[in-house]
């Protein structure tokens, strides 16, 4: 039952979103000295190279990350 648990909900309960940002950063090929800004609901990894929504977001929100046309 924890095997399975592990795979329908990854997040541990104590993790923070900048834990999240800096390990899905690290697995997209960034390095943790990449500069990193909070754009509203999404976070901005190397001048909008990559776009990382975590919190919930809205279609206002998918229309702004679209608009910035980030290469991931």
């Amino acid at each position: 039952m924890q095997q399975l648990e592990m795979f329908t909900n990854p997040v541990l309960e104590d993790s923070t979103q900048d834990n999240m940002v800096f390990e899905l950063m690290l697995k997209a090929g960034y390095t943790l000295t990449d500069k990193v800004e909070k754009t509203g609901n999404f976070y901005s990894i190397k001048n909008g190279e990559l776009l990382i929504a975590i919190e919930d977001i809205n279609q206002a929100t998918v229309d702004n990350i679209i608009s910035l046309r980030p290469k991931r």
